[in-house]
């Protein structure tokens, strides 16, 4: 996935501008002159404008994936949901024998080799790929409650910026943004090979980069649940890119956090680009200096538009973040009246965890879902007291059944808390931004209020 912040496509900018306005051969006479000169400037001013539009969009697209992602809690690798986005964390177990990276030899589940040769040419040098390979096995991510099946399929790129091959044949849809966060066995290494016991060190004309996942490694996956061969994996898919990353999630979303304010800095690139094409259409056709007001307000409306829309994304985003509590708690309506029929099963203790059911049940319909959900923090002290009751009834224990429903009751007091704390940073960063300057500014034209935190569980 594209990482996008200010600095970095400025740096970009800056740098591809000065090759734009230097370029020219030794023995051109008119490659400095007036119209050459204005001709490359325009193409500067129309590289800053398309780059402010062009990133804008990118960013949109990335910040709005990301939003997918960030509200998803993670599951228990042994309960996703076939046909359902999942994310988990746990430990790589090879399903096969191990691949042998071709360079470092380093036993894996995945690897991306890439070699480079030295191109000199008269007019300019660089290095060329000459080898792109990639290679995997099956493999699971296992956590205590099981394991999960992960295809890398159609995987787009390693964190090393390199571009995987595309796999040739494959019967499943190649969608974008997939990615793995492979260790770097060996970056721009030179190429080491053996003829006849003899070790050979090419020192400047090729070189190799090579990345590998290796068994036992903790990583974070997101990605589409499917069911093959009975088995469920999970793979990519066009709601949700694969991302396999050796870094936890929250890590993970803050490696994006720098760009997080690229949707009205880039106003400033636009401007720039917009106050050179000015001049240019100034020199040009002698276009009167006062119209250079036009940049600005083209600029001015650009900065609101922005502004606006990122203010009311962010509030669509709390209330999105209420609503899945709510989704959580009538779950948790429904399926507390199943752990009570089977409880009746065990009249030796239905007294004790009957009660305990009917009393969770009593605060459940008490619930005003939507609003405050007060009750919430009185019910998750009763649920936790329901877990301490069944380990000391070794029977009811030993049911599968009720522990299935038991520990689905548990991952719904999970996702309840997930995605209250959720809400309570989408408000935080909502609040925020609404009292910034010139946010507030927006806010109150519009007249954006502050929203209130849920309740902290004491």
């Amino acid at each position: 996935m594209q990482r996008i912040n200010f600095w970095g496509v400025f740096a970009i900018l800056v740098i591809v501008s000065f090759y734009v306005v230097i370029a020219g051969d030794e023995d051109c006479e008119g490659c400095y002159s007036a119209p050459v000169m204005t001709a490359k400037f325009f193409v500067v001013g129309m590289l800053f404008v398309g780059a402010a539009f062009y990133y804008s969009r990118a960013w949109a697209s990335a910040d709005s994936l990301l939003y997918r992602i960030a509200r998803q809690p993670i599951s228990p690798a042994g309960y996703c949901t076939d046909g359902m986005p999942a994310q988990v964390y746990g430990a790589i177990k090879a399903k096969g024998r191990l691949l042998e990276s071709p360079y470092m030899k380093a036993p894996c589940v995945f690897y991306h080799y890439i070699k480079e040769q030295f191109v000199k040419t008269k007019d300019s040098s660089h290095w060329e790929v000459i080898e792109n390979k990639s290679d995997f096995i099956g493999f699971d991510v296992a956590d205590k409650s099981g394991s999960i099946g992960i295809s890398l399929r159609n995987i787009d790129s390693v964190l090393g910026g390199y571009k995987l091959p595309k796999m040739k044949g494959s019967r499943f849809i190649d969608y974008s943004n997939s990615e793995v966060d492979a260790i770097k066995l060996c970056f721009h290494a030179p190429v080491v090979e053996e003829k006849q016991g003899i070790i050979f060190r090419h020192r400047a004309e090729c070189r190799v980069s090579e990345y590998a996942l290796t068994e036992g490694e903790n990583v974070f996956v997101n990605g589409w649940v499917y069911s093959e061969d009975r088995k469920k994996i999970i793979a990519e898919h066009s709601e949700t890119p694969l991302i396999i990353s050796r870094k936890t999630k929250e890590a993970y979303l803050e490696d994006f956090a720098k760009g997080d304010n690229f949707f009205y800095t880039s106003n400033f690139i636009f401007l720039i680009g917009g106050a050179i094409l000015f001049l240019m259409a100034n020199y040009l056709f002698k276009i009167p200096f006062e119209y250079v007001i036009i940049i600005f307000l083209a600029v001015l409306f650009r900065i609101i538009y922005s502004i606006y829309n990122r203010i009311v994304a962010l509030l669509q985003r709390c209330r999105n973040a209420e609503s899945q509590i709510m989704i959580e708690l009538k779950k948790r309506n429904d399926l507390v009246p199943v752990l009570e029929n089977i409880a009746k099963a065990y009249a030796g203790y239905e007294k004790t965890i009957m009660e305990l059911i009917a009393n969770i049940r009593a605060g459940i319909r008490g619930e005003e879902f939507g609003q405050k959900f007060s009750s919430y923090l009185e019910n998750e002290g009763k649920t936790k007291t329901l877990f301490g009751i069944i380990e000391n009834y070794p029977k009811l224990r030993a049911n599968e059944v009720f522990l299935d429903f038991a520990y689905r009751l548990k991952l719904i007091e999970d996702n309840i808390a997930y995605f209250r704390g959720f809400y309570n940073k989408t408000v935080l960063k909502y609040n925020t931004l609404i009292m910034q300057f010139p946010f507030i500014v927006i806010a109150k034209i519009f007249r954006c209020r502050e929203k209130e935190f849920l309740k902290s569980i004491e």
